[in-house]
């Protein structure tokens, strides 16, 4: 009997914390990836400047190419038209790092506070 209420009792805080912790891995990879962007552009500000171009424009055609699709699908349909763009510029950038600039242009083109203003304002 106790150990079933200890049992229960363990459960419930591990379900409690579970959202906390999911947080605080989420916000240290978002510094992570800002650290490492950070990194990027200091030393390679002109290849950087283009891939986050490249990005905003990848993500903008993804959502219109396919409004049903998954994000997945869309982040891969983005991945690809840079890879694509960087190919036909003879630029070599690593995919984690486009990955990275995708995701970024997604948060800037679709999640932000101004874009979600934007969206408000349409």
């Amino acid at each position: 009997m106790e150990n079933d209420f200890l049992s229960m009792f363990l459960q419930q805080v591990a379900l409690d914390m579970l959202p906390v912790l999911a947080a605080l891995a989420a916000a240290a990879l978002i510094a992570l990836a800002k650290k490492l962007w950070a990194e990027a552009k200091a030393a390679y500000p002109q290849a950087t400047d283009q891939l986050e171009w490249a990005a905003g424009i990848a993500v903008k055609a993804a959502e219109q190419a396919g409004g049903v699709q998954l994000a997945e699908e869309k982040k891969a349909y983005a991945v690809k038209f840079i890879q694509d763009w960087l190919a036909s510029n003879k630029l070599n950038i690593d995919v984690g790092l486009v990955e990275a600039a995708v995701e970024a242009a997604v948060w800037d083109e679709l999640n932000s506070p101004e874009a979600k203003a934007r969206a408000k304002a349409k």
